[in-house]
């Protein structure tokens, strides 16, 4: 909690330059396209499913797999974006190949202006978003149809709100911070640790009282477990 309190405080005054971070989400972008250019995006079981399931919504029969079995061991998110991205007249592998890549650059420029705004040392913060930009690991794992990549970017823009909430606490950033936790256990179900973070930082946040504390993680709780909760009830 104090750390993320620290982080805010500088967060609040970025001293990063929008262009840079702008240039740096395109690339990223681009990384993410040209690395599944030419054999297409990489699969594995998840994969199979997410696509599977995805195709079954744009048929208008739900979520449901290549087998008929329904989807109840993922969430819906992922599947979601693909079918939706589809209606564009893009077969769902390349959907999932550009969500994938648009994901990159998001993470690239969300990564890039928080480095901007903590670091007092600019030259460090151009190295360390490039070093993002050019992480293997997530060129690699963009590259598959998997939903890693955008709980990446929703589990930091969860991290980076709450930082804000925490130092100047207010109500559109509490429900900020509980909307991105909602969509990062949408995504994938390890998100109801996100959720459980939220909540313990909320209940021992200094400088407020027991009572208001109380009533803002119920807030945070009920807003970020809503989308689980509905899908356990769907399933």
């Amino acid at each position: 909690g104090r750390v993320l309190r620290q982080a805010a405080g500088r967060v609040n005054h970025p001293r990063e330059p929008g262009l840079v971070s702008l240039v740096l989400c395109g690339m990223g972008g681009a990384v993410g396209v040209w690395d599944t250019a030419l054999s297409g995006p990489g699969a594995m079981c998840d994969s199979v499913a997410y696509v599977s399931a995805a195709e079954s919504l744009l048929a208008g029969e739900g979520f449901y797999l290549f087998d008929g079995v329904p989807l109840a061991s993922w969430p819906p998110l992922f599947p979601s974006l693909i079918a939706l991205v589809s209606l564009a007249g893009i077969d769902t592998h390349n959907a999932a190949r550009f969500i994938n890549a648009g994901v990159f650059g998001g993470i690239v420029i969300l990564s890039a202006t928080w480095l901007f705004a903590l670091l007092r040392a600019k030259y460090l913060a151009y190295l360390a978003s490039v070093a993002v930009l050019l992480s293997p690991a997530m060129a690699h794992i963009t590259s598959y149809i998997l939903s890693e990549p955008i709980y990446i970017l929703f589990s930091l823009a969860f991290i980076r709100i709450m930082a804000s909430e925490l130092e100047t606490p207010n109500g559109a950033n509490l429900l900020l911070a509980a909307i991105f936790a909602g969509l990062a256990v949408s995504t994938r179900f390890i998100g109801v640790t996100v959720i459980g973070t939220g909540g313990l930082l909320l209940l021992f946040q200094p400088n407020i009282r027991l009572i208001p504390r109380l009533k803002r993680c119920i807030i945070f709780g009920v807003v970020a477990s809503a989308p689980f909760l509905s899908w356990l009830a769907y399933n």
